[in-house]
């Protein structure tokens, strides 16, 4: 047994779409011989840059530039086309979106159940079933139990295990479970996890002091009101419901627009016919309607769990169908949410959620919509990556109509997106473009509101006076070694102007490091820090970040000797996608034990 090590070269520009590199070893002998085949990803010293764009095709043809950074790293960047023939489909692809959404909080993991029950329960009325969506029940299953393993022994929720639970995200699973149950995909045990959650809801309700935030709660604890084991599996919260959302009735001229809207679906869903025709009346007055389309702005502060004008839109659409399905303004809603689009998907998860149900509510009251009947032609640069029939069996969309274009058929600055359409039928299109560009890349605006360092320290394993572990940290001097095997510490300092709430930071691993411990005692780290270690990179998740400093320290271990590039950190929002602040790219430096 023997090791060797080989140096390399890889070119800094890559050449040709591929991201990994092949390496293959002979071993011969006299009387034996035998080969090994493997591949490892190659990273560009790059940083991804993401632009999107939407509409809908209102004529025969148009064009539309997607723009390109001048200095665009072409090996691992993308384009990614979607083009949808009818609202369903829209909502099939943010239904994907959710369910292969590589992050698995409360939030993404109701929402992505919620979805999924809403466009089952809207395809089988139609009579259809959309595509990957034949055995709903298989499909969400992982979903339900992750769900239930994220519920806290007192019944609630909280953004991830480890946070506090809080009476919006409990409502969020709740309703969840319940719509799951509803559409014949719950479990015994999500239906345990559902009871236990509607007893710990009493509690969680009486203490919300928001008119608002009573009419979100409501509106999620709706479907359970009509359920006959309410009053016995969670006594008096029936009651509770029926008294606050009375209240919320009485006080409606003081509603915000999410509250409004979400009060009219809750009050429908409760049988109050004559209240939610009320609401709703209340709601279409505060819509806005321009160049024949109407949206619903945002709250004043749009900044908390919801009121953001997608969000309100998708609730207010919702809204609409369930009070008046065939309201002649819906279709004017649907084109503007077609047009806000971030590729397949809104914004975030949670703006997301509300919209793709809504859209799956709308095929109901508009099957014409249902029925495409064109020719569809696309056009990259010039060159047509897209000539196909359109039809009623695309009416749910498919992989047919999702495109992606690698880097070598991008080029920087414009590029240019031509669509043309012969025949019948809506086409809604989406882009999104992962640009890379040389790390650490530009400054963002987010800067101003958030930054991240980060540091590699040798760390020395120490105890305090009561034996518990503490870390020494040091500093790496300046072209100084670090040995194999040898304790290092990564120390990430973030820093806000004003708290901020859902981050989640990424920091990429540099090769030759393994993780000794992500979140190992006698080292910082906030309180209800969520952690996750990836193939290339470890997540870390703050619900909430104080004004001011905080640090987040964990434990790496180089296991080969050389040098090695470490990506720039990245904090970001989980539900605002503007802010984001990268740190700067480090280089270590490995010698032999």
């Amino acid at each position: 047994e023997s090791r060797s090590e080989w140096p390399i070269r890889i070119a800094r520009d890559l050449q040709g779409d591929s991201t990994a590199a092949r390496f293959t070893f002979h071993a011969i002998a006299k009387e034996d011989q035998d080969a090994l085949e493997i591949t490892t990803p190659v990273l560009p010293r790059a940083v991804p840059l993401r632009t999107q764009g939407a509409g809908m095709l209102d004529k025969a043809s148009a064009t539309v530039t997607v723009p390109l950074p001048s200095d665009l790293v072409k090996s691992g960047s993308s384009v990614r086309i979607e083009c949808s023939p009818s609202p369903a489909a829209m909502a099939v692809t943010a239904a994907n979106y959710l369910v292969f959404c590589p992050y698995s909080c409360t939030e993404q993991t109701a929402n992505a159940i919620l979805v999924g029950a809403a466009l089952v329960e809207a395809t089988a009325k139609a009579g259809q079933v959309a595509p990957g969506w034949g055995d709903a029940a298989k499909k969400l299953a992982p979903f339900l139990d992750h769900l239930v393993a994220l519920q806290s022994p007192e019944g609630g929720w909280g953004w991830w295990s480890e946070g506090d639970r809080d009476p919006y995200l409990t409502a969020l699973a709740i309703e969840a479970l319940a719509r799951a149950e509803a559409a014949g995909l719950g479990t015994s045990a999500s239906n345990n996890a559902l009871w236990q959650g509607a007893r710990a809801m009493s509690f969680l309700l009486a203490q919300e002091r928001s008119l608002d935030g009573e009419a979100y709660i409501v509106a999620r604890l709706s479907p359970l009101y009509s359920r006959d084991e309410l009053s016995q599996q969670a006594p008096g919260l029936k009651e509770m419901i029926e008294t606050v959302a009375g209240s919320i009735y009485a006080a409606r001229d003081k509603l915000g627009i999410a509250a409004l809207a979400l009060s009219t679906r809750a009050h429908a869903d409760m049988g109050h016919a004559t209240e939610a025709k009320a609401l709703f009346e209340l709601l279409k007055k505060r819509a806005v309607t321009s160049s024949g389309e109407t949206h619903w702005p945002a709250d004043p502060d749009a900044y908390g769990w919801f009121g953001e004008d997608v969000e309100n839109t998708g609730y207010a659409l919702s809204a609409m169908l369930a009070v008046s399905p065939k309201d002649p303004a819906a279709p004017a809603v649907v084109r503007w949410l077609a047009g806000r689009r971030h590729g397949g998907y809104w914004r975030s998860t949670r703006a997301t959620a509300p919209v793709a149900t809504a859209l799956a509510e709308y095929l109901l009251g508009h099957p014409a919509e249902l029925k495409p009947d064109y020719k569809l032609r696309l056009q990259w640069n010039g060159e047509t990556i897209l000539d196909r029939a359109v039809t009623a069996a695309d009416a749910f969309g498919g992989d047919e109509l999702l495109l992606q274009l690698p880097g070598s058929k991008l080029r920087a600055g414009e590029n240019r997106l031509a669509i043309s359409r012969a025949g019948n039928g809506s086409v809604y299109f989406a882009w999104e473009a992962k640009a890379l560009v040389p790390s650490p890349g530009p400054s963002t605006a987010a800067e101003k509101r958030l930054t991240v360092t980060r540091e590699f320290l040798r760390a020395e394993h120490t105890t305090d006076r009561r034996g518990r572990p503490r870390y020494l940290a040091t500093p790496i001097a300046p072209g100084e070694q670090v040995r194999i095997g040898e304790p290092v510490m990564v120390r990430l300092t973030l820093k806000a102007t004003r708290d901020l709430r859902w981050l989640m930071i990424e920091d990429p691993r540099p090769s030759g490091f393994e993780v000794s411990e992500l979140l190992p005692q006698g080292t910082e780290w906030p309180y209800g820090t969520h952690a996750e270690q990836r193939d290339d990179r470890n997540l870390f998740f703050l619900e909430n970040l104080d004004q001011g400093e905080t640090v987040i320290e964990y434990l790496d271990r180089p296991e080969m000797a050389g040098s090695f590039t470490a990506l720039p950190a990245n904090a970001s929002s989980m539900y605002m996608p503007d802010l984001e602040a990268r740190s700067k790219e480090e280089r270590v430096t490995v010698g032999e034990k």
